[in-house]
């Protein structure tokens, strides 16, 4: 068994200066860890090292654990909610446009139809109120693409900032997270701005919708009471016509109730994602870590955002539903 060798007393004045020295050295390693790994990791491994050369050495309380990530969860959910605005089925103002154009052009033809005057004035009455209530609607649609792009252009810019800011700090991480809150607090003014939007479009669509039953009932008086007049020639062939164009306004309106559906599923992935992006403010609150893939990802993601409201755009044309006989 080795002999042990007594420890020698260290005079004072050295003592106090080993104490430098070795507070130094550890300040150095302490620097180079900051470039290296996270403020965590860097407690731990001073906890364990600065015992070992100081004999006073305080253990370093370390910060609480990295919320599990935010920015990983904001990436993929408002990707999810950008994929939502282009699969939703949302009427295009043009398409009201071309509905509007219809209505009208078929109390036109009621109008003038020597068949049955007085039904046919009742259903045009009724069709040009519904020709209005359309109007209403596609003016509704039109500022809801156009704040679309207000949407599309605020988180563009917002989450450009926070990939700068992300970049700019020593090994992706990042614990004072008000910044991010900040950025996220002006795209939820933007979106609750939108789903504001959204609902005064469902609304106007669903207030085109309640007359589907008026505008029907009407139609179908005048068809009824035009079944007896099939002995005149001209008026025959009149009617045939005039149900063709019956038949293309009945269609029309079968649609509302599906228009009015898609842009309700639209305001319920708002509703969704307010509720979500709640949650990551929740996390916010504490330390936040953001890893090189983390960023990968949000980048990657900032493009197909663009792609998706590229295609949600494309909704803008028309859907043709002006039967022949109306042209």
């Amino acid at each position: 068994m080795p002999d042990i060798i007594p420890r020698v007393p260290v005079p004072k004045h050295d003592l106090n200066m080993k104490q430098l020295y070795t507070r130094i050295f550890l300040a150095a390693i302490m620097v180079i860890m900051s470039l290296v790994v996270d403020e965590n990791t860097r407690c731990v491994i001073m906890n364990q090292l600065g015992p070992l050369f100081d004999g006073t050495w305080k253990p370093i309380t370390p910060l609480p654990p990295p919320s599990s990530k935010p920015l990983s969860q904001f990436t993929n959910f408002t990707t999810d909610l950008f994929n939502d605005f282009n699969s939703a089925e949302i009427p295009a103002p043009s398409e009201m446009t071309q509905h509007v154009i219809l209505c009208n052009r078929v109390a036109n033809v009621l109008e003038k139809s020597k068949a049955h005057p007085d039904t046919g004035k009742t259903a045009a009455i009724k069709l040009r109120t519904l020709s209005d209530l359309l109007y209403k609607a596609g003016d509704s649609l039109r500022e809801m693409f156009v704040e679309s792009n207000s949407v599309y252009r605020t988180f563009d810019i917002e989450v450009k900032a926070m990939i700068e800011k992300i970049q700019a700090v020593a090994n992706f991480v990042w614990h004072d997270s008000k910044y991010f809150k900040t950025r996220i607090s002006k795209l939820e003014i933007t979106l609750g701005k939108f789903a504001r939007i959204v609902e005064e479009a469902k609304k106007a669509v669903m207030e085109a919708q309640s007359w589907r039953e008026e505008v029907e009932s009407s139609l179908l008086d005048f068809q009824i009471e035009s079944e007896d007049d099939k002995v005149d020639v001209d008026k025959t062939k009149e009617m045939s016509i005039t149900n063709q164009n019956i038949e293309v306004v009945k269609d029309m309106l079968s649609h509302l109730t599906e228009m009015a559906n898609g842009l309700q599923e639209l305001r319920g992935k708002l509703k969704d994602y307010e509720i979500r992006m709640n949650k990551v403010n929740e996390k916010l609150d504490t330390a936040f870590q953001v890893t090189r893939e983390d960023l990968e990802n949000l980048e990657a993601a900032v493009k197909s955002w663009k792609e998706y409201h590229q295609k949600f755009l494309l909704k803008e044309n028309p859907r043709i539903i002006i039967h022949q006989s109306l042209l």
